[in-house]
């Protein structure tokens, strides 16, 4: 990520990994929530889901593209803030790259 924006990383947010579909047809998750650093943006946006379609995001996380962990997250994982109980779906997801080196990875929820 690049220096300067590393420093506005101030936020926590929690993951929550989507592992698979139960026999039901139920989306499973990871028993624990992992913590990241993020920059969080309250704006509503139109942006363009995997399918192509247009959704609206009301939050966007700014999160650090050097972290394994951050490369490792999908639009089937769920977000919930420190907290709260309540989660939020992943709209579509971002990348910027910095010398072909993702840098900077943009969650839409």
């Amino acid at each position: 990520m690049i220096k300067s924006l590393k420093g506005w990383l101030e936020n926590s947010i929690l993951v929550r990994k989507y592992a698979s579909i139960d026999g039901a047809g139920d989306a499973t998750y990871a028993a624990t929530d992992v913590a990241a650093s993020c920059y969080l943006v309250s704006k509503v946006v139109t942006v363009i889901n995997a399918a192509g379609k247009e959704v609206t995001s009301n939050i966007q996380v700014y999160l650090d593209g050097d972290k394994l962990f951050t490369r490792n997250i999908t639009d089937n994982d769920l977000f919930l803030f420190t907290g709260s109980t309540k989660t939020y779906g992943v709209k579509t997801i971002s990348d910027f790259y910095s010398n072909g080196v993702l840098s900077l990875r943009v969650v839409y929820l």
